[in-house]
């Protein structure tokens, strides 16, 4: 016994000195030895056996545990695929640097502590996933990213890529990439915010991006000041956009700036999607397969001086088989339902080329402009041009209100 101290004293001073030797990794722990208070809620879903612990402010030479654990992410990765842990738990702080997982990291999780977890990637790919399956990154914030993160090479084929309640901000190419045949990816609770142009001439600027993969769930999925493309889907076989929000994506040196494009043969699901603000079109559909737009929103699209299309910008739905002349292809089909396309500054929807295949009910055009004759060839808030277009029976099924014109279609109008 210590001299001059009783059990209770002893006891006491023992644990403080435990507690201190705790804090001083950076993490205060509860007594049960289970995650820092303030991770408790991310980090749950992880056994405290099973997993390894970085955190930045740690003492070296740490065993990779809730009390000991090791200073930087590539000592973390390292550790788990050597011992086969499938949880890498990421304290707060800010790392420099950018990571690679492939086929040996299979079912591995990286979780951070949310907004406090951050990964700065100095102009690199912040999180590479090529060919693994059922990876999942959540809770993190990646910043100053070439891309933030890249989803490729078939990864997610057997158990999708998940990307939840990840932050991506001020990338410089891209937000999220997906790409690959048969990659598979599902993204839910994910902010995408300022993404600029590659400085070095490879333009993109895209917010998400998905390009020939075989499937794409996205919901709660925020997307603000992207340029040319907010998100951009081509040629995906099956994808689902849901509760996702687009806001003031621009053109560049006269090229894109849509809230969301969907182009090359994509078959999917748009439901309950808000763009506001784009540039050119809010939502741009080329050559589909098969696209639904449910529920959806685009409201104050500008008008832009876009290559190629010159004075027909500022479109809230513009859709298009890219065939103008006759004959036309095999039917390329849109359905839009139960959606509002309004303050737009050209038109509410437009539907063009021969080929393409377009059924509307329940949507309502409000208090888009309607240029003259000289700077637009259209006098109605619908413009339509060899495409055939069917208004589903309902009351009204197509609803104009506002300040638009009556006249609904300029050509033949059939009606089931």
């Amino acid at each position: 016994m210590i001299a001059g101290m009783t059990s209770l004293t002893r006891i006491l001073v023992l644990g403080s000195i435990a507690y201190a030797l705790a804090a001083c990794s950076g993490i205060a722990f509860d007594d049960d030895d289970s995650a820092p208070p303030r991770c408790s809620v991310e980090w749950s879903i992880a056994p405290v056996e099973g997993s390894v612990v970085v955190d930045l402010f740690a003492s070296a030479g740490g065993d990779g545990s809730r009390l000991e654990p090791l200073q930087t992410i590539e000592e973390g990765l390292d550790l788990a695929r050597t011992r086969g842990d499938r949880f890498l738990l990421i304290a707060p702080g800010t790392y420099v640097g950018s990571l690679s997982l492939g086929p040996d990291d299979d079912g591995l999780a990286l979780v951070g502590c949310g907004s406090e977890t951050i990964l700065d990637a100095e102009g690199a790919v912040g999180i590479d996933v090529s060919g693994a399956d059922g990876v999942l990154l959540r809770d993190l914030v990646i910043e100053n990213a070439n891309t933030g993160v890249r989803i490729g090479a078939g990864a997610g084929a057997a158990t999708p890529v998940q990307v939840n309640s990840v932050d991506v901000e001020d990338a410089t190419r891209l937000g999220i990439s997906v790409t690959g045949t048969g990659t598979r990816a599902s993204l839910s609770d994910v902010n995408i915010r300022g993404v600029d142009v590659d400085p070095a001439g490879d333009a993109l600027g895209y917010g998400l991006l998905a390009w020939g993969i075989s499937e794409l769930v996205a919901e709660d999925v925020v997307v603000r000041d992207a340029t040319r493309s907010g998100v951009c889907i081509s040629d995906v076989a099956d994808f689902t956009v849901r509760r996702a929000t687009v806001e003031g994506t621009t053109q560049f040196n006269g090229l894109l700036g849509r809230g969301v494009q969907v182009q090359a043969g994509s078959s999917g699901l748009l439901e309950s999607v808000t763009v506001t603000g784009a540039s050119d079109a809010g939502i741009f559909v080329l050559e589909p397969a098969g696209v639904v737009v449910l529920n959806s929103t685009v409201t104050d699209t500008l008008e832009a001086n876009i290559e190629g299309a010159e004075g027909r910008s500022g479109v809230g739905l513009a859709a298009t088989s890219g065939v103008l002349v006759e004959p036309a292809p095999a039917p390329m089909l849109l359905e839009v339902r139960e959606s509002t396309f309004g303050a737009n500054a050209r038109l509410g929807v437009l539907l063009e080329g021969f080929g393409l295949d377009a059924t509307l009910s329940d949507v309502v055009l409000s208090d888009n402009i309607i240029p003259d004759e000289s700077t637009f060839p259209v006098d109605a808030p619908l413009f339509q041009t060899g495409a055939t277009v069917t208004v589903q029976a309902g009351e009204p099924a197509v609803e104009l209100t506002g300040d638009e014109l009556q006249t609904l279609f300029r050509g033949p109008l059939p009606v089931n």
